[in-house]
């Protein structure tokens, strides 16, 4: 055995005994159909054949050329002189060739074969074998360019239950609908259909939704690449995007890329090439099939098999405490997601315990429906969701037992339907439930007197969607909801023996008896955070080098890259966003879902798999809603110091801010999507608070709104001389912004409050009266004209506009017309305002004719006086 062989065999030996919650996924090729199907060289042969007399001059044509560049070039050949149908005869008669002798006669142009007519090749009979004695809950899906059923065959015979997908076009199935069968996806076409790929041009086509589907099978999976010479086509295309935007690695993808030839072939294949010494691929040479395959089955013996298919996006309870290293429990007290490991290793607190009695209750009576476990952010729902998992699978080893992975399909009637007829016991436990409860509520997957097996969910939800319209769907009776409870003296104790025994104390508390430990612990938990497990934890650890640990973090994140965008930029983006807007994470004004996918060039709906899972990973990350925390507001705060400290604060502001205008123009999303990221300017200040309002224009360039919010910003941090200049050059630019009739009069109150700022009354007010006059083009809002009478009586009433004409007569026919419009208290009117009797027309007159001394004498205020009409009281 050579040594590429030895390592091959290692690693996936290894994975299929000691990574249980890692899928397993096959990309076979024609390698290992050899030698029952004929080789790229025999089939050009055949399709040669097919051609008759025409194929003369191509021989000679080729004869220099390798047998898959002849494949493509006479494939094409083939489909011009033959059609479609001419060239997937000839793949037919090659696919065929692999019937027994004694049923040929079966053959029929339907197919008319059954599995014991084939001749299965050693290498595909020993890949049966191999799915067979894989546990089930790690088996993914094979993927193949072959275009016969060999694989379905030798699964089969094995009692895998499959079923054949064939992609030849450019529409993808949906794997994740397959329920309890093995997929066997044939991305080139099948034997048995007319549709297939095999001339370059075919291959060439890109096929997006195909790539796409490729690159969900393989999220979180070992890819064995097997027997296949690498064809630029649809899985080539998808594996080197994945490699070049760093979904390899988010995603935790691993290749395990075996080729048949040496290590000198490396250069007749282009695929090898290019991800040759990429993160998380690895390419072993000299390798033949079935030599691996045999291998590894001895290798792995006898595996503690799970009989339970486990859904694409679903995974297993697996307690892997013997591979937890103190980092990673390190990293878990700091705030870290929940993994297996450190979810089995932790104590049970006693909201746990109360939360499987529950459980525990309606499994004795049979009884189908929902537990809700409900808690702010950072109260370990996530941990007390595994460990129930964890204790489930322990105490219920018949049970069906399933945890939901962000981004796992739709929960449908049929997929409830399916588990209740195969399944006595079945227990779903879903994090982030808010995200589903709709789906499982409309899907009757609570319904406690269906008949078929049992189905309980176990769904840790944020407290504040308790009430949603979800739970209000559902009945009563089918729901039990605990809300987590301020841990005291008893947990306290407990986390304080886990910190001792695993050396995981904080440096200051290092030394200290166990009940100083747990007092600290339980002082922690009572003076903040509302007795938050998390919160009371990092207290702990906050001043214990916090911004060094912090930097570490920082460091080890930017490694991970999503479409060539840094996690750390993505972090820090985070972190802006919460400490600007809602540094607690109790208003709702954390960065946006939308917001970060846009930033970093991916879908919203893709954003939690891809970069808060990754990230949650590594820090504690906190989702409540569609929006995005730091776990703990003192991380967040040491994020921003090192941006300070670093200098890249305004680069990260602006960025987020662009991507946040990029969603208000492009009018598809909701206000509160990108509301805190355009408007981040307004929370900032200095340089950086400049910078988000150049990336809100670098989003909206053609608009002016983001211009004014430019200008508020400049006034607000006392920059008055910058702002006049800026207002003035905008100003000769109006008609050319594409929302200049929406937000001119905006603009020129905003100019108005600068210019008063700066203590120029005069030129204040007759910006201010202008925003009212029908020069300028647009709606008046009663909103703007409240805020500009307010504007105008406040300027009115200056020292320096004592003696200038029309300025008393402006303050009180203001005055007047704030008192007699509805929602002026919501401005700062004068309270003793003349309350002498005139009519709204005399008052308007008098405005006007005031109004004169400080605009055009042809300036008219038809649009004011429509607004004052309506609006009277």
């Amino acid at each position: 055995m050579t040594d590429y062989m030895e390592q091959a065999v290692d690693r996936l030996s290894y994975a299929i005994k000691e990574e249980a919650d890692r899928r397993i996924v096959f990309l076979t090729g024609s390698g290992i159909s050899l030698p029952q199907v004929p080789s790229t060289a025999a089939m050009v042969e055949i399709f040669f054949d097919e051609l008759g007399a025409s194929a003369k001059a191509l021989r000679v044509k080729l004869q220099d050329q390798t047998a898959e560049q002849k494949y493509l070039a006479v494939s094409h050949e083939l489909k011009q002189r033959r059609g479609d149908r001419g060239l997937a005869a000839a793949i037919r008669k090659g696919v065929l060739k692999a019937i027994k002798d004694s049923a040929k006669s079966k053959i029929t142009s339907s197919g008319g074969v059954d599995d014991e007519d084939w001749e299965l090749p050693r290498a595909q009979e020993r890949l049966g074998q191999l799915v067979a004695a894989i546990p089930r809950q790690q088996v993914g899906a094979i993927l193949t360019t072959n275009f016969d059923s060999l694989s379905e065959v030798a699964c089969r015979i094995h009692s895998i239950q499959t079923v054949t997908v064939a992609v030849a076009g450019k529409a993808a199935f949906q794997l994740d609908a397959l329920y309890g069968t093995l997929p066997i996806v044939h991305l080139h076409g099948f034997w048995e259909s007319s549709a297939t790929l095999s001339t370059g041009q075919q291959l060439a086509t890109e096929r997006p939704q195909v790539e796409q589907m490729i690159a969900r099978v393989l999220e979180k999976s070992l890819l064995v690449v097997v027997g296949y010479g690498g064809w630029e086509d649809s899985f080539t295309r998808a594996l080197i995007s994945m490699m070049k935007d760093g979904r390899l690695s988010s995603l935790e993808t691993e290749v395990v890329w075996l080729q048949f030839g040496g290590a000198e072939t490396k250069s007749a294949h282009p695929i090898l090439t290019a991800i040759d010494g990429a993160a998380g691929v690895s390419i072993y040479y000299g390798i033949d099939a079935e030599e691996f395959f045999t291998s590894v089955l001895s290798s792995i013996g006898t595996v503690g098999r799970v009989d339970r298919e486990v859904p694409m996006g679903w995974s297993v309870p697996v307690d892997d405490t013997d591979h937890l290293g103190r980092d990673d429990l390190l990293n878990y007290v700091q705030g870290t997601q929940p993994t297996w490991p450190t979810a089995a290793l932790m104590p049970r607190l006693h909201n746990t315990k109360k939360a499987a009695a529950l459980l525990n209750g309606r499994v004795d009576e049979s009884r189908s429906g929902l537990i809700v476990l409900a808690a702010p952010a950072g109260e370990g729902k996530s941990t007390a969701l595994r460990q129930l998992a964890l204790d489930a699978s322990e105490n219920y080893p018949e049970a069906v037992i399933l945890h939901r992975n962000p981004g796992a399909p739709r929960v449908t009637p049929a997929w409830i339907q399916y588990l209740r007829e195969n399944n006595a016991l079945t227990l779903i436990f879903v994090d982030d439930a808010d995200l589903v409860l709709g789906q499982i509520v409309d899907s009757g997957g609570l319904n406690s007197v269906a008949s078929g097996g049992v189905i309980i969910w176990i769904a840790a939800l944020h407290s504040s969607y308790l009430y949603s319209g979800a739970m209000r769907r559902a009945r009563l009776s089918d729901i039990d909801v605990l809300e987590f409870e301020q841990f005291g003296r008893s947990d306290s104790e407990l986390l304080s023996e886990v910190w001792l025994v695993q050396d995981v104390v904080p440096t200051v508390l290092r030394g200290r008896s166990s009940d100083d430990i747990t007092n600290a612990i339980e002082k922690a938990g009572s003076s903040q955070h509302g007795g938050s497990l998390f919160g009371s934890v990092l207290q702990l650890w906050s001043g214990d080098g916090l911004l060094d640990r912090v930097s570490e973090l920082m460091a080890k994140v930017a490694k991970l890259t999503i479409r060539g965008v840094s996690f750390r930029y993505l972090l820090s983006a985070v972190a802006v966003t919460q400490v600007a807007w809602d540094r607690e994470e109790e208003f709702g004004g954390g960065i946006s879902l939308s917001v970060l996918g846009q930033m970093a060039d991916i879908r919203s709906t893709d954003v939690l798999r891809m970069v808060v899972e990754p990230l949650g990973r590594e820090i504690g990350i906190s989702r409540i809603g569609d929006k995005v925390y730091v776990r703990h507001p003192s991380i967040a705060d040491a994020i921003v110091q090192i941006l300070k400290k670093e200098d890249e604060l305004p680069d990260v502001a602006r960025s987020i801010a662009k991507a946040g205008a990029q969603l208000r123009f492009s009018r598809e999303y909701e206000h509160d999507e990108y509301r805190a990221a355009y408007m981040l300017s307004r929370r900032l200040t200095g340089a950086a608070a400049r910078a988000a309002g150049r990336g809100a224009i670098d989003g909206g360039p053609s608009y002016l709104e983001p211009r004014v919010s430019m200008l508020t910003t400049m006034r607000e941090n006392g920059e008055l001389a910058t702002a006049r200049r800026y207002a003035q050059e905008l100003s000769t630019k109006l008609g050319g912004y594409s929302d200049a009739l929406k937000s001119q009069r905006g603009f020129f109150v905003e100019w108005s409050v600068v210019e008063a700022r700066a203590g120029n009354f005069e030129k204040a007010m007759s910006l201010a009266v202008r925003s009212l006059s029908d020069q300028v083009d647009g709606f008046l809002r009663l909103d703007k004209l409240l805020y500009s009478l307010d504007c105008i009586r406040a300027y009115a009433g200056k020292r320096e506009l004592e003696n200038k004409a029309g300025a008393a007569e402006l303050k009180v026919a203001a005055s007047h017309l704030l008192n007699n419009l509805p929602a002026a208290g919501t401005f700062s009117t004068v309270r003793n305002a003349p309350r002498e009797r005139r009519s709204l027309f005399e008052v308007q007159k008098a405005f006007r004719i005031a109004a004169l001394k400080f605009v055009d004498a042809d300036t008219t205020f038809r649009k004011m006086q429509e607004v004052v009409r309506v609006n009277s009281r």
